[in-house]
Formats: structure tokens, C-alpha cells, sequence
């Protein structure tokens, strides 16, 4: 089974996401990501 490839807007927000969680240790919420990123949610 492979994984589905993301496109360029959905790896852009995993990277914030994930970037985001490994600095501040907290689970990052849509509202924080929405306002760390040029995309809407």
C-alpha cells in the first residue's frame, strides 16, 4: 500500500504544522496555523 502524494499546499502546512509543534511543544490548533500561513483553511 503506498501514500498518497500531497500537492503543494498540503505540504506547506504540514511543514508549518510539524515545524511549528517542534518548537513550542504544544499541539498546534487551525487557528494558529491559519494565521502562521498565506493559505486559507
Amino acid at each position: 500500500m503506498s501514500l498518497p502524494t500531497l500537492n503543494e499546499r498540503a505540504q506547506y502546512l504540514l511543514k508549518a504544522l510539524v515545524e511549528r509543534y517542534i518548537s513550542e511543544g504544544v499541539p498546534v490548533g487551525s487557528r494558529t496555523l491559519s494565521q502562521a500561513t498565506p493559505f486559507s483553511l
